[in-house]
């Protein structure tokens, strides 16, 4: 174990990578904080399991097996990350807890239950491979994905049409099609990182003013469900704003892919 004001690190792994984790993932706190508009109000848990059946063993316990098939999940009510390191080098296992942690940061800061696309978009664009450089004291944060991650989505194949992309479940998809879920986490982050950051003013406007409307009314949110997965009222409202848009944007979202 290693804490600080901020975060707690428990973990099987050795104390070196423990502190490790402990420096980077505190070190990603002020992205996270100017990105969410806020932080969590108190100290946030990590916990890396060192092996899956240890994770599996700790699932069954706290009543979570659905994320057995998942390699991290955010629990909002227990204010902690979760992480699976089997099979993970340590960038790879540094970003699975930069994206859990993201995770927390929208949970604890609004009580809005955002689309599933966003939410993972906002959480690869801090953990998602390529996203970020730590040289042991300090962080780049906040990158382009790896190509190798963004590739597929050049194919019709593996490509979603935006019109299923902001209606999907990555839970789901984890549990039913891992191939699909991972073109699923990858296509949110470029859809997610396209609104905010590539797209024309007046397109990126609007989607800050989404983004408002369904924080600022808590859309989705049921009082003592800390977790809950009400995603169909801020999905609603995309569609409400934006349903009559994406078959415009979905050129010009593909003809951006393609440089990536």
């Amino acid at each position: 174990e290693a804490e600080n004001e901020f975060l707690r690190v428990r973990s099987h792994l050795e104390s070196a990578k423990v502190k490790m984790l402990l420096d980077a993932t505190t070190a990603l706190w002020p992205y996270l904080e100017k990105d969410a508009g806020g932080r969590p109000t108190r100290q946030v848990d990590l916990f890396v399991f060192g092996s899956q059946s240890a994770y599996e063993s700790w699932l069954k316990d706290a009543g979570m097996q659905k994320f057995a098939e998942a390699s991290g999940f955010a629990d909002s009510g227990r204010n902690t990350a979760v992480v699976c390191a089997e099979g993970f080098d340590d960038e790879t296992v540094m970003g699975m807890a930069f994206h859990e942690v993201a995770h927390l940061f929208q949970y604890k800061v609004t009580p809005t239950v955002m689309p599933s696309w966003y939410s993972e978009g906002f959480a690869e664009s801090w953990g998602g491979s390529g996203t970020f450089s730590w040289d042991g004291q300090a962080l780049e944060a906040g990158g382009k994905m790896a190509s190798y991650r963004t590739e597929s989505l050049k194919d019709d194949a593996s490509y979603i049409p935006l019109a299923d992309l902001v209606q999907g479940d990555a839970l789901n998809l984890i549990m039913t099609d891992g191939a699909k879920a991972l073109s699923f986490y990858a296509e949110s982050w470029a859809f997610y990182h396209w609104l905010r950051n590539v797209a024309d003013e007046k397109i990126q406007a609007r989607f800050r003013d989404w983004e408002i409307r369904c924080k600022g009314k808590a859309l989705g949110a049921e009082p003592g469900k800390p977790y809950g997965r009400n995603m169909r009222p801020a999905t609603e409202l995309f569609q409400q704003m934006f349903a009559q848009d994406l078959p415009t944007w979905e050129p010009q979202f593909r003809e951006w892919l393609a440089t990536l």
